[in-house]
């Protein structure tokens, strides 16, 4: 009797990594090192920036986008420092698996900062270098849920078929992350690639949802202040006969938390839920010099990512997106 009700909970709730707001000395700090780079830069008109490099990076999607934006500069002779800002955002409409007469919107932003300040240079020459180092990473995440479902099977249980439903879900997290990189360079064919890991962060979320007129009360709060691990991330960028260029890139996420719920008897309550995050990302693309230091890229790519709650069955997703690429003196 309960099948539907159980697959309506299962579709109506969301589980996301999420992430903790900057405190203001943590701003300033990121203001400044990102603002003396972009000065000195706006003041070289010829673009001899030296030891510095940056790159601004779209991947527009038929429903959001995500945007990289990285600074980087080498401050001493064996140390170099980097900052990235991605910032992306998914929204559209959709249906609520296994209803068929059910709307789900959606809108869902998300915001990262790697700071990557001390990165000593353990290899530096005219072709090749290699570089390690401590940073912070933080994120912020929210997402925002609106729809209703219809089902007839409600009113054998007495109940109204057609409710309507609303979940507000934020999260901030904070942690340290290490990051290695390499690059190679030789005639016609260059490697750059980096690899990072946040062993351990700690994170704050809050969750609001409300089921009108299914559950009574209507709606539900619920926060919670706890640590997880581990985030993982590689990325691989070859060039090929100086105008082609293939990226791979690839993130994991663990994370264990409680969330929202509603059992068998239509009560709230708030279960502990550990979801397993993977993304794989291929691009393809063509180069473009704009002078001697810049380069754009245009081309395609593609991303498969899944999504596992408990030790149910994968969620995955496949979706093709455009990429847009500009870098200076990398």
């Amino acid at each position: 009797m309960y099948t539907n009700i159980n697959n309506v909970k299962a579709q109506c709730k969301q589980y996301n990594t999420c992430l903790n707001k900057l405190k203001k000395p943590f701003v300033l700090l990121i203001l400044f090192i990102v603002l003396k780079p972009v000065f000195i830069f706006a003041q070289n008109n010829s673009f001899d920036v030296g030891d510095m490099f940056f790159f601004v990076s779209p991947r527009i999607l038929t429903d959001g986008y995500i945007t990289d934006v990285r600074f980087g500069t080498r401050y001493a002779e064996k140390y170099s420092g980097e900052i990235l800002f991605r910032f992306s955002h998914e929204s559209g409409n959709k249906k609520i698996n296994g209803v068929q007469d059910s709307l789900n919107a959606y809108s869902e932003k998300n915001f990262e900062i790697f700071l990557l300040p001390f990165q000593r240079i353990f290899i530096k020459s005219q072709t090749s270098e290699f570089k390690a180092g401590p940073g912070i990473y933080y994120n912020y995440n929210t997402l925002t849920e609106k729809g209703f479902f219809n089902m007839p099977i409600l009113e054998v249980l007495g109940k109204e078929r057609v409710n309507s439903y609303s979940n507000d879900f934020s999260m901030h997290t904070l942690g340290p992350v290490l990051e290695t990189s390499f690059i190679n360079r030789v005639k016609y064919f260059e490697v750059y690639s980096s690899a990072g890991i946040v062993p351990l962060f700690y994170f704050t979320a809050k969750q609001k949802m409300t089921m009108v007129p299914l559950l009574d009360p209507n709606y539900a709060e619920y926060s919670q202040k706890k640590s997880g691990s581990p985030y993982c991330y590689a990325n691989i960028n070859i060039i090929l006969l100086e105008y082609l260029s293939f990226d791979f890139l690839y993130d994991y996420t663990r994370l264990k938390y409680q969330v929202i719920d509603f059992d068998d008897n239509l009560d709230w309550y708030n279960p502990s839920r550990t979801v397993v995050l993977n993304s794989l990302k291929l691009e393809a693309a063509f180069l473009i010099p704009v002078s001697e230091s810049v380069k754009s890229k245009i081309g395609l790519g593609c991303s498969w990512d899944s999504t596992q709650l408990d030790s149910a069955k994968r969620i995955r997703e496949k979706r093709y997106y455009f990429v847009f690429n500009t870098h200076v003196n990398r």
